[in-house]
């Protein structure tokens, strides 16, 4: 009887903290999710062929640290372009990204310098270009193989008037 007693009071103790934890936990989502970016078209040429997206664009120090994190999926046509403004030692990770990216590294000419396909999800593993970037190009993993897509060719950011 001791025992139940004591296990019951244990349990009444520790019964709350998961509800708790998991709105502490859901409100950080929300808090990210509140971050806003703009929108643009982007054009990557490869092997002659121009192959079109629809994409975000990650700007300043907010949207860079933001990126693609929580994002359950990515469409096929789908990119997001981290633009550092200059040339610049840079590097990215996965953490708290659930969906697996393939990333393109871009100088300041918009030619694709660095390429890591499938990047594995929540990873905190540091992705390194061997050069100094300007742009990050994320999209759907595969999109590089499906479409070709190879270190030397380019993209076009345009704006979609939104």
């Amino acid at each position: 009887m001791v025992f139940a007693t004591v296990f019951v009071a244990l349990f009444m103790l520790v019964w709350p903290y998961p509800p708790i934890a998991l709105q502490a936990k859901a409100a950080t989502l929300e808090a990210h999710q509140q971050i806003e970016f703009s929108t643009a078209c982007v054009e990557i040429i490869s092997s002659g062929k121009i192959h079109n997206f629809d994409a975000e664009l990650a700007v300043n120090p907010a949207q860079h640290s933001q990126g693609l994190m929580f994002r359950k999926t990515i469409e096929p046509n789908y990119a997001m372009v981290f633009d550092f403004g200059h040339l610049r030692d840079g590097s990215m990770w996965m953490k708290n990204t659930f969906v697996s990216l393939d990333m393109l590294f871009a100088d300041e000419t918009n030619r694709i310098i660095f390429i890591k396909e499938n990047t594995t999800p929540l990873s905190e593993d540091v992705i390194t270009p061997p050069q100094q970037i300007r742009y990050v190009l994320e999209v759907a993993a595969g999109t590089v193989q499906r479409l070709g897509i190879e270190i030397g060719d380019s993209f076009i950011l345009c704006d979609d008037g939104q």
